[in-house]
């Protein structure tokens, strides 16, 4: 039915109708077979760009051919398969190996998929280990600090502060910095995984 509503009407100058009201139709469906001719009365209940067919209940089907088919056992000439990943490499082992035929757009939009998670895990992983090495380089700077800050350290004491004064301050200000540097680092995941 999309054919028509996006291919056929436009192309005839007819009005192009939605989905919503296509669903509203009601329409005689004649089966003939086996010696009979009946009339029923069907609608349609969905709509699909990637099948170019008109599918019908399972349970249907199978009174359709009991009904009205003169050759009891039928042949299944298509097989729609419901799949998490369609780029398992077992699903596609599976189907080449029977000579299927599939709906390729489905299984290169999950070879994109397979490719885009891989690529969102290397970029994790680099950005751990610059994480990692960021973390490292403040510890080396921050002992680099204090290094420098050894000859005011060393007043600081000759005057009269307590070393653990001293300390409380480089600590506080190391926590402060450090704080910073984690708080940034998890607003910049939380970001990236709400995008992803």
């Amino acid at each position: 039915m999309p054919c028509i509503t996006l291919g056929f009407a436009p192309g005839r100058d007819l009005p192009q109708i939605s989905n919503e009201t296509l669903k509203l139709v009601k329409f005689n469906i004649t089966i003939a077979g086996n010696g009979r001719i009946d009339t029923y009365i069907g609608k349609i209940v969905g709509l699909t760009y990637r099948i170019n067919s008109v599918l019908v209940p399972y349970k249907f089907l199978k009174w359709a051919n009991a009904k009205y088919s003169s050759n009891k056992t039928q042949k299944a000439k298509r097989l729609i398969l419901t799949v998490n990943d369609p780029s398992d490499t077992e699903l596609l082992k599976f189907i080449k190996e029977k000579g299927y035929e599939t709906n390729e757009d489905k299984l290169k939009s999950g070879k994109l998929n397979l490719l885009f998670n891989s690529l969102i895990l290397i970029l994790s992983a680099i950005g751990g280990v610059i994480t990692l090495l960021s973390f490292i380089i403040f510890f080396v700077a921050f002992k680099l600090f204090i290094a420098k800050a050894q000859d005011k350290i060393n007043l600081l004491l000759l005057i009269g502060y307590h070393p653990k004064t001293i300390t409380n301050f480089y600590f506080k200000f190391s926590l402060i910095l450090f704080s910073a540097i984690l708080t940034i680092v998890t607003v910049t995941t939380l970001f990236c995984e709400k995008l992803y």
